[in-house]
């Protein structure tokens, strides 16, 4: 109804110049019940597809957009999430130090229907408590040389968050629905943006999953550090909380490519982008 009033009471404007509207909807944390999604929106993108002027464009941080576009019969565009990069924007502090306190830093959904790792990671690395304060817990692994792991079983407060990704040596993330939808989280920009903790992430299989990690920028050894197995995983956290040279180095030029590529602001852009390249609309009438 507001984009039918738009186009008929545009008077004189619209008569000497045909109206473009761009009409967007997202798809986020509803993929498993997507078929439903599909159901209750799809009668309502089709009327608004015969609107003179209208454009429909559904955005989706999964990058298996035909899949999307086959099932509502609109364009889809892929749209990674994003960070602010002045507040994750963090002081380098002891590698050293930081290894007795936290070399690894959890903080997720272990839900095996979403995520195929992470209850597998979380039970390895917290095989063994060492101390529990409030909301947070300590572990360690079980061997000669443990793996310190800070993992927080509720959710935390902006300040927490921040403090606990300065705190630790590596962050983890995996993929959403891997070789599905292939979702990657807001952790991803967060810490890459950090300058002051090591981004570890799960190697992508699928040609969606990698296409997305190319968009991104994730490049293997460069910007991130990638694990395909649990027992990869505790090798790469075995080896990177002992290598702060290599870990620096990696940490600078992930930060590097958060600020130039990955704020809030230069994703507005790459939809502004995105709308001028799926509709026919002039920047003047955005």
């Amino acid at each position: 109804q507001n984009t039918t009033t738009t186009i008929t009471t545009a008077g004189d404007y619209m008569m000497a110049r045909p109206p473009c509207i761009a009409v967007s909807f997202c798809i986020n944390k509803v993929y498993q019940l997507l078929d439903e999604k599909v159901t209750a929106a799809k009668s309502l993108l089709d009327e608004l597809q015969q609107l003179t002027g209208v454009t429909v464009i559904g955005w989706t941080w999964s990058p298996h957009t035909d899949e999307l576009m086959r099932r509502f019969g609109v364009p889809f565009v892929f749209v990674p999430f994003a960070t602010d990069t002045k507040l994750f924007t963090l002081k380098y502090t002891s590698w050293l130090e930081r290894r007795e306190k936290c070399q690894v830093f959890l903080r997720w959904d272990t839900n095996p229907d979403k995520y195929e790792l992470r209850l597998d990671i979380t039970n390895v690395l917290t095989n063994k408590t060492s101390s529990s304060s409030g909301s947070s817990s300590r572990f360690s692994t079980e061997e000669d040389d443990p793996i310190q792991v800070m993992w927080f079983k509720n959710p935390l407060s902006e300040k927490a968050y921040v403090q606990s990704i300065q705190d630790c040596q590596m962050s983890v993330s995996t993929i959403g629905m891997p070789g599905h939808w292939d979702l990657l989280g807001t952790r991803y920009y967060e810490i890459l943006s950090s300058g002051s903790s090591l981004l570890l992430v799960q190697r992508p299989t699928s040609p969606e999953a990698q296409y997305s990690y190319r968009v991104m920028g994730l490049e293997e050894n460069k910007t991130v550090v990638m694990f395909s197995t649990v027992n990869e995983l505790l090798d790469r956290i075995r080896y990177f909380r002992e290598s702060e040279d290599e870990s620096k180095s990696i940490m600078e030029q992930a930060q590097k490519l958060a600020q130039e590529r990955h704020s809030w602001k230069h994703r507005a852009h790459y939809m502004v982008n995105a709308i001028h390249q799926v509709t026919s609309c002039r920047p003047s009438l955005l």
